[in-house]
Protein backbone atom coordinates (compact mmCIF):
# COMPACT_ATOMS: atom_id res chain seq x y z
CA UNK A 1 0.00 0.00 0.00
CA UNK A 2 1.26 3.87 -0.82
CA UNK A 3 0.57 6.67 1.25
CA UNK A 4 0.92 10.02 0.20
CA UNK A 5 0.77 12.45 3.98
CA UNK A 6 -1.69 15.35 1.94
CA UNK A 7 -4.51 13.31 1.05
CA UNK A 8 -4.28 10.36 3.71
CA UNK A 9 -6.35 9.98 6.45
CA UNK A 10 -5.23 8.83 9.63
CA UNK A 11 -6.41 5.29 10.24
CA UNK A 12 -5.39 1.40 9.41
CA UNK A 13 -2.87 0.36 7.25
CA UNK A 14 -5.60 -1.51 5.47
CA UNK A 15 -6.93 1.87 4.03
CA UNK A 16 -6.56 2.86 0.30
CA UNK A 17 -4.17 6.14 0.14
CA UNK A 18 -2.85 7.63 -3.49
CA UNK A 19 0.14 6.03 -4.26
CA UNK A 20 3.62 7.45 -2.92
CA UNK A 21 5.19 5.69 -0.54
CA UNK A 22 4.84 1.61 0.69
CA UNK A 23 4.07 2.04 4.15
CA UNK A 24 5.05 -1.79 4.60
CA UNK A 25 8.78 -0.14 3.11
CA UNK A 26 8.88 2.11 6.15
CA UNK A 27 8.22 -0.35 8.23
CA UNK A 28 11.06 -2.97 6.80
CA UNK A 29 13.52 -0.10 6.30
CA UNK A 30 12.84 1.19 10.23
CA UNK A 31 13.17 -2.56 11.46
CA UNK A 32 16.41 -2.97 9.13
CA UNK A 33 17.61 0.33 11.14
CA UNK A 34 17.38 -1.26 14.63
CA UNK A 35 18.50 -4.58 13.90
CA UNK A 36 21.62 -2.96 11.81
CA UNK A 37 22.43 -0.29 13.85
CA UNK A 38 20.29 -0.67 17.16
CA UNK A 39 18.92 2.82 16.39
CA UNK A 40 15.54 4.15 15.18
CA UNK A 41 16.29 5.32 11.79
CA UNK A 42 15.56 9.31 11.24
CA UNK A 43 12.38 10.67 9.44
CA UNK A 44 14.84 12.78 7.04
CA UNK A 45 17.42 9.70 6.42
CA UNK A 46 13.78 7.81 5.80
CA UNK A 47 12.56 10.12 3.19
CA UNK A 48 15.65 10.93 1.29
CA UNK A 49 16.15 6.90 1.00
CA UNK A 50 12.43 6.45 -0.59
CA UNK A 51 12.84 9.96 -2.36
CA UNK A 52 9.46 11.35 -0.76
CA UNK A 53 8.93 14.86 1.43
CA UNK A 54 9.45 14.38 5.51
CA UNK A 55 5.43 15.01 5.59
CA UNK A 56 4.92 12.05 3.72
CA UNK A 57 7.18 9.23 6.06
CA UNK A 58 5.52 11.09 8.99
CA UNK A 59 2.25 9.92 7.31
CA UNK A 60 3.44 6.47 7.00
CA UNK A 61 5.05 6.44 10.43
CA UNK A 62 2.06 7.67 12.26
CA UNK A 63 -0.01 4.82 10.20
CA UNK A 64 2.24 2.20 11.47
CA UNK A 65 1.81 3.59 14.80
CA UNK A 66 -1.64 3.34 14.60
CA UNK A 67 -1.99 -0.85 13.53
CA UNK A 68 0.47 -0.86 16.49
CA UNK A 69 3.87 -1.33 14.46
CA UNK A 70 5.52 1.59 15.80
CA UNK A 71 5.39 3.92 19.03
CA UNK A 72 6.14 6.81 18.48
CA UNK A 73 7.20 10.04 21.17
CA UNK A 74 5.10 13.38 21.50
CA UNK A 75 7.82 14.63 18.38
CA UNK A 76 6.79 12.07 16.07
CA UNK A 77 10.22 10.39 16.36
CA UNK A 78 10.48 6.45 16.62
CA UNK A 79 10.70 5.09 20.13
CA UNK A 80 9.62 1.50 19.72
CA UNK A 81 9.60 -1.17 16.75
CA UNK A 82 8.45 -4.43 18.72
CA UNK A 83 10.45 -5.63 20.41
CA UNK A 84 13.29 -3.17 19.43
CA UNK A 85 13.56 -0.11 21.46
CA UNK A 86 15.56 3.57 21.02
CA UNK A 87 14.60 4.52 24.75
CA UNK A 88 15.92 2.12 27.89
CA UNK A 89 13.11 0.90 29.86
CA UNK A 90 14.66 -0.96 32.23
CA UNK A 91 15.03 -4.02 31.03
CA UNK A 92 17.76 -6.31 28.94
CA UNK A 93 17.71 -8.54 26.28
CA UNK A 94 20.46 -11.14 26.79
CA UNK A 95 21.72 -13.61 23.68
CA UNK A 96 24.36 -15.78 23.45
CA UNK A 97 26.85 -13.19 22.15
CA UNK A 98 25.06 -9.75 23.51
CA UNK A 99 22.92 -7.94 25.74
CA UNK A 100 20.96 -5.39 24.63
CA UNK A 101 17.78 -3.46 26.44
CA UNK A 102 18.85 -0.10 27.79
CA UNK A 103 20.91 -1.34 30.87
CA UNK A 104 24.59 -0.67 31.17
CA UNK A 105 26.73 -3.81 29.74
Amino acid sequence: MRIHAAEAPCGSLHDSYPESVEVEDVRLAVYASFAGTGRAPEVDRLADRFSVSRQEIEQALRTLAADRHLALGADGSILMAHPFSSVPLGFSVMGTENRSGGLPG
